[in-house]
Parts: C-alpha cells; structure tokens; sequence
C-alpha cells in the first residue's frame, strides 16, 4: 500500500550549478584566509599578525573588546548550511550579515597586541582578510542564486 501523498508545503528544487559554484568557491576562498595571514600589525616594520585559523580561534575575545568582525564566521557558517538546505531568504540575509560584520574590521586601525595592553597599527594589505571577505561575498551570491519553491 502506497502511503504518499502530496504536502502542501512547497518543495524545494535542486541547487543548481551557479548556486553550487558559488558555494564552493566560497568555501575553498575561506580555507585560503585559514591558512593565510588575514592582516599585519606594527610600525615601522609591519609583521603578520597570525594565520587565519590562529586568528578565528582567539578572534572571539576581540568581541569582547569590541572588534565585532570574528561573528561573521559563526554567519557564514549557518549561511552555508542554509544555502545546502535550500532556504534563500534566510541564508541570504546570514550571508550578508556575515559580509557587513567582516567589512566592519575595514574600521580597525588598531589592536590590542599582548596581555599588557600596548597596541599596534593594522595593516590590512595580507591576502587572507581579502579571500575572507571574497568568501562571504560569493556565499551571497550563491545564496541569493538559489532557486525558488516550486508548488
């Protein structure tokens, strides 16, 4: 005995090929930040701050001071998963979120460099905080490439 029978829900269409592009692009931009340095710090002789990785594992204590750049990552996260799920709208927004609160470090032109307070020019000109903002951009641009509900 067959059970099925149509739901009224509408239904969810495959990705599609822009949409997947996008995503893995994306995802490979954000494993190139992980293992880049995303910034440096210092003057006259400015030096690599950390990796990628390094930085978004500690990156939460900036939070706490302020730099709310880091809760991008945690954005994009859900973004990916969202968009995998085929839910446009709400992965488009968390992916835009997540681009706006990357962008926000454009603003930082200091950090806090040890426990004993001093602090360090940044210098944004390392290759990882750019792949990692390009990242966000094309999770919105694969977000928003997503096809709509069928009925």
């Amino acid at each position: 005995m067959n059970t099925t029978t149509s739901s009224p829900e509408s239904v969810r269409p495959p990705m599609g090929r822009a949409a997947t592009t996008l995503l893995a692009i994306s995802l490979l931009l954000y494993l190139v930040a992980m293992f880049t340095a995303p910034f440096r710090t210092g003057a006259p002789q400015p030096h690599p701050w950390a990796d990628g990785w390094q930085v978004l594992l500690t990156g939460w204590m900036g939070v706490l001071a302020g730099i709310y750049a880091w809760l991008a990552n945690p954005l994009v996260l859900a973004a990916w998963v969202l968009t995998v799920k085929r839910y446009r709208m709400q992965a488009v927004v968390l992916a835009v979120l997540a681009l706006l609160f990357g962008m926000s470090f454009l603003t930082q032109h200091q950090i806090l460099v040890n426990e004993a307070g001093d602090v360090e020019p940044v210098h944004l000109d390392a290759i990882g905080y750019w792949c990692w903002l390009a990242s966000f951009g094309a999770a919105v641009a694969g977000a928003a490439l997503l096809p709509g509900r069928r009925r």
